[in-house]
């Protein structure tokens, strides 16, 4: 399996400084200070710290080349790919020469053990190489803003050399792990640029150095690359999540993340393949997907969500209910999650418990169009139509290209026969797919479009 964050062992510190890799000095303090650590004396143990480097002669360049492809190799598999996959994406990377990274993290490796540098200059090699790798990956591969795409499949991402969010830390994950960097991905719950569009979801990656800071590498960003950073100096834990404690953020990194390990990274592969087959309308298939990233990580609450949408999808709303409510309990503050499961008691026509569901999603995620969409449908199906019309007008003020809230506005317009006209031209025009939807309206109410 990959590497995950994970403390040294007491055992392991002991035996380097029998065996001289740390001066006799250094090394009682540096090994008190981590038996602390494991321990759990210290405010770290709920963190994450760096794997021991490899103390291993510095490789030639051939032999080098060979290792770190077999280790690339490896990582692909660990996250579920075919063997196929793994042999394109190490032909894929082979021309990037990310072998000299990794001699460069070998060559320090050894002079830590030869007492030639100490381990926080180590440490500052670390933080170059993660800097050049991340400018390796960008030079390559064509970033992709749409969390949504299919660019987070590496089968996609080594065709057309195009990555999304999880492409992007997936690719990072393989090749700094395989080099010898500690490296671990994150589940991003609050974006450092603010809210994300509703059902979205992000993952990036925390580096862990020897001198017991911490990086984070987000490659969708501009300034992809943060300063260095004691990680429980800047986080605090709360329940299964990792919170920042500064609100103005002076480092620019995700407020709010979860440390994943190589099973949860696998989750996310999963829980996007499930979105697709769900919008393809191949719901058993989307459930079965979703069924494995929760195998794969029991506290993912996006995969929860998701399947809980299609339970709803497929006419299941008491499941869609018991999943969202999962969803809930690991993340109490997960929008989407009230929202598909105001969408479930809808379909049940518990109204009040829908409305109550949307009004929980617009407090946590204001701009949530979909749940002023929903509640606006909730109203409708309650007869508060001037209420209703409110939630629409506003869903359409907060995503103009929303055709669904236009029918939806269309379909309640009290006795304004030309506005309703109008929001049902403007929800043809902008998705053609609703056509038999409007002309239903049109129909009934004898609108003659």
């Amino acid at each position: 399996m990959g590497q995950q964050f994970g403390p040294i062992s007491s055992q392991e510190l002991r035996n380097l400084a029998q065996h001289g890799t740390i001066s006799s000095y250094m090394g009682r303090i540096l090994l008190a200070c981590i038996i602390a650590l494991v321990t759990q004396l210290l405010p770290v143990k709920q963190g994450f710290c760096a794997e021991g480097p490899s103390a291993k002669n510095s490789p030639s360049a051939s032999i080098a080349s060979v290792d770190l492809e077999k280790k690339i190799y490896q990582l692909v598999k660990d996250l579920e790919y075919s063997d196929q996959v793994a042999q394109d994406f190490v032909r894929m990377v082979r021309p990037w020469k990310c072998d000299v990274l990794y001699q460069k993290l070998c060559q320090a490796a050894e002079d830590v053990k030869q007492k030639k540098i100490s381990w926080n200059q180590y440490a500052q090699v670390e933080e170059e190489v993660v800097n050049q790798l991340a400018q390796k990956i960008n030079n390559e591969i064509t970033g992709d803003l749409d969390s949504n795409s299919k660019y987070y499949d590496l089968i996609f991402v080594i065709k057309d050399k195009k990555a999304q969010c999880l492409g992007c830390t997936q690719l990072f994950y393989i090749l700094g792990n395989s080099m010898g960097l500690t490296i671990q991905a994150i589940n991003v719950l609050e974006h450092s640029k603010g809210q994300m569009p509703a059902g979205w979801s992000h993952v990036a990656c925390a580096i862990g150095l020897h001198n017991g800071k911490a990086m984070q590498v987000d490659l969708t960003l501009r300034d992809c690359v943060s300063r260095a950073f004691l990680f429980t100096e800047e986080y605090g834990k709360s329940g299964n999540y990792w919170e920042f404690k500064d609100k103005n953020n002076r480092l620019d990194i995700h407020p709010r993340i979860q440390l994943q390990g190589v099973s949860s990274l696998a989750a996310h592969i999963y829980c996007n393949r499930g979105n697709t087959f769900g919008k393809a309308g191949k719901l058993i298939e989307a459930i079965s997907d979703f069924n494995k990233a929760i195998e794969l990580n029991p506290k993912y609450a996006q995969a929860y969500c998701n399947r809980g949408q299609a339970y709803t999808d497929s006419g299941k709303a008491d499941k869609a209910i018991t999943n969202c409510t999962k969803a809930i309990e690991l993340n109490p503050k997960f929008a989407l999650a009230y929202n598909n499961r105001g969408n479930a008691y809808d379909d049940l026509g518990k109204s009040t418990e829908a409305i109550s569901d949307f009004t929980k999603a617009i407090a946590l995620n204001p701009k949530c169009a979909e749940a002023y969409n929903n509640r606006g449908t909730a109203y409708t199906k309650s007869g508060q139509l001037d209420k209703a019309i409110a939630e629409y007008t506003k869903a359409i003020e907060l995503n103009p290209n929303y055709a669904e809230a236009y029918v939806n506005r269309g379909n309640v317009t009290l006795g304004k026969m030309e506005d309703a006209k109008k929001d049902l031209r403007k929800a043809m025009k902008l998705n053609p797919g609703l056509k038999e939807s409007v002309k239903k309206i049109s129909d009934h109410f004898k609108l003659d479009l």
